[in-house]
């Protein structure tokens, strides 16, 4: 089978976009060709890559074109989805295609649909809680939306959003990532460098905002006072330069900022990490589901997560000191001996990973049933429209 992915994929970091690359990795070695369309390149906030991570971001079977700045007139740039749906095109003509997915909505759920229209090949459409928060309740973009997702040829849908997008479209497929834990194993260890090499280490992987309990952990940092431990932040966000500011403001030596890292080094990052911390709380997309608490459980690393995360989907059979530990961020003082607790006894740490490393393998055993089951929803697609 023929896939082209139109949708975020490395160096775009974030939920979606590590979710499309492992899954068309396994694709790929399965012997489906994938084509990849995105705008990577082009992004001014990306994921770093060195010249070994070039052998990672178009595994086999797997190819990956962006849309970039080059040669682009000034009139051109705000029609993004315009180039995507014309590089699409253009990979098209090439390569050929059985079916297209356009995962997360704007602009590649847009582009695909039209892209689709110009080549009469079937389209699938992925969406993500962001996308749905933003703009399907839009009222300048509502009708447009449905439209497309009742004239998809199939829908990819997270649990939360099923019944929503059967009132229109008869052809859903429950859509349920799981980890693959044996290829999470296998990636690369991460380079702290020097700085942090004998040092403990908490770190913060994601979007630095307010909501995801960013200043929340500073507090509980300034407050543990330890010159032996690191605090590690991963990413980019809009509250980037007012932690920057506190730190520079208190003096903090210990408090490392680095930008964000593409899927395959995540679990390198969390395995060497001593305390890993999912705060996410009062966050605007209610039913968002974080899957980096479920990272960290399979890279058996001490986690401490917010009680907003842990109430969601396959968290909540999670239990407090058992396989992690639950802790409203805004509570500096539980948080603060929650770190002390996890840093300090090294047998408790060890026996909460294990059992949360035991509850991953558990959740996840069937990473080759899901996407066997995604390639036959995407083939029945495919072979229905020939």
């Amino acid at each position: 089978m023929k896939i082209t992915f139109i949708g975020k994929y490395p160096p775009i970091f974030g939920g979606e976009s590590t979710k499309l690359y492992w899954a068309s990795k396994e694709l790929g070695e399965r012997g489906h060709q994938i084509n990849i369309i995105t705008d990577a390149w082009e992004k001014n906030s990306k994921a770093d890559l060195d010249l070994e991570d070039l052998k990672y971001i178009q595994p086999n079977n797997v190819k990956l074109h962006s849309t970039n700045m080059l040669n682009l007139q000034d009139h051109e740039k705000t029609f993004l989805t315009e180039r995507l749906s014309d590089l699409a095109c253009r990979s098209i003509n090439e390569d050929r295609a059985d079916i297209l997915v356009g995962w997360y909505y704007l602009p590649y759920g847009s582009a695909t649909s039209i892209v689709s229209k110009f080549s009469d090949i079937p389209y699938v459409l992925q969406h993500a809680g962001s996308d749905m928060k933003k703009f399907f309740s839009s009222q300048n973009l509502m009708s447009y939306m449905m439209n497309q997702f009742a004239n998809a040829d199939g829908i990819m849908s997270y649990p939360s959003y099923e019944r929503t997008f059967r009132r229109f479209n008869k052809n859903v497929f429950i859509h349920n990532p799981k980890l693959n834990i044996s290829e999470l194993e296998s990636c690369p260890d991460y380079d702290f460098g020097e700085e942090l090499q004998d040092k403990q280490k908490i770190t913060f992987l994601g979007k630095l905002e307010m909501q995801k309990g960013v200043h929340d952990l500073l507090n509980a940092y300034i407050r543990l006072n330890r010159k032996e431990v690191a605090l590690l932040y991963v990413g980019e966000g809009n509250e980037k330069e007012v932690l920057k500011r506190r730190v520079r403001e208190k003096e903090l030596d210990n408090v490392h900022f680095r930008k964000p890292i593409p899927p395959w080094r995540v679990p390198g990052l969390i395995r060497a990490s001593d305390v890993y911390f999912v705060g996410e709380r009062d966050f605007y997309v209610e039913k968002h589901f974080s899957r980096k608490p479920m990272e960290a459980l399979a890279c058996q690393t001490p986690l401490i997560v917010s009680p907003e995360v842990k109430r969601k989907g396959m968290y909540i059979p999670l239990q407090h000191e058992i396989h992690c530990l639950e802790i409203y961020p805004k509570n500096t003082d539980e948080l603060v001996k929650g770190i002390e607790k996890l840093l300090d006894d090294k047998n408790y740490a060890e026996s909460m990973t294990k059992k949360g490393y035991e509850f991953a393998l558990e959740k996840n055993q069937g990473f080759r049933e899901y996407i066997t089951s995604l390639e036959t929803f995407l083939k029945n697609i495919s072979h229905k429209e020939t």
